[in-house]
């Protein structure tokens, strides 16, 4: 069986929060495991309940300069953006990739790799 998906909403107006968590409740595989109201907040509970996603509103699909200072901080935390207008969302993903023996194929596939599905041609 699968890891559950552990999640954190953080910064969404009441009735959006609301929804939101309905719907993970009600999703099998998912546990809301907590919820702030402010950046600050937020931080302390994705330290605390260690998520593997983090649901906030985002304007004009991108991520406020303090939660894009979190997402640099935590490499490999999905936030998934929902819109100021609820029409699409967006997800926020810094990955880090170890290129381990480092030649200049290994460069070339790396840089190639960038531009398309993140596979190694």
């Amino acid at each position: 069986m699968a890891d559950q998906a552990r999640v954190v909403l953080g910064m969404l107006p009441p009735l959006l929060g609301g929804i939101v968590r309905r719907l993970l409740a009600a999703t099998p595989g998912v546990a809301v495991v907590g919820e702030a109201a402010d950046a600050a907040g937020l931080a302390r509970a994705i330290r605390l309940h260690r998520p593997t996603a983090v649901v906030v509103q985002t304007e004009d699909d991108a991520l406020p300069p303090e939660l894009c200072r979190l997402l640099c901080e935590l490499a490999g935390l999905a936030f998934i953006g929902i819109s100021r207008d609820h029409s699409r969302a967006t997800m926020f993903v810094l990955r880090r990739d170890r290129i381990h023996d480092l030649g200049p194929r290994d460069l070339v596939s790396a840089v190639l790799a960038s531009a398309g599905d993140g596979r190694a041609p």
